[in-house]
């Protein structure tokens, strides 16, 4: 049901080249290690009525994660902002498993954090709008509105994100 609201009503397109699998988190990024890594994006979003979802925030889970990113790739997290103590520990966790601290950008209109965690830190600036522009017309995905966002906020992660 959240994947087809996704497509409904948040512009996640329809696309043989997105893969969206539907699991136990915990579960499948376990399995996912066993044959192999490569992925370009992870994102988790592993809360539930009741909180974040056991296992998801403990540094086992996020390290695995970071191994199945490609050299390029990107780990993203929603965290509730609300639960300060929580979202900063996982924030902790996260700047462990990649070495450096992750981006932090505020969901709009809540009191959600995203964060982004690179598992290559050490990208160099420059090219950003055209990068994001080539991978907007590869992946149908608005690279070009999230990198006028970001550019307000965060010009030197929008560099990291985009450069070539």
């Amino acid at each position: 049901a959240v994947v087809a609201l996704a497509h409904a009503y948040f512009l996640l397109p329809e696309d043989p080249r997105l893969r969206i699998h539907v699991a136990d988190g915990g579960e499948f990024v376990q399995r996912a290690a066993e044959t192999g890594g490569g992925y370009d994006l992870i994102m988790v979003d592993a809360y539930d009525g009741g909180g974040l979802a056991e296992g998801m925030a403990e540094t086992a889970f996020l390290a695995a994660c970071r191994q199945l990113l490609g050299a390029e790739g990107v780990l993203v997290c929603n965290l509730w902002g609300h639960d300060r103590s929580q979202s900063t520990e996982v924030r902790r966790r996260l700047q462990r498993c990649f070495a450096t601290a992750p981006w932090l950008l505020t969901a709009e209109g809540t009191s959600n954090l995203i964060t982004l965690s690179l598992r290559r830190s050490d990208r160099s600036a420059g090219e950003a709008a055209a990068h994001a522009k080539a991978l907007q017309k590869h992946t149908g995905v608005e690279f070009l509105r999230l990198s006028h966002a970001l550019r307000r906020r965060h010009p030197t992660l929008l560099d990291l994100l985009f450069a070539t």
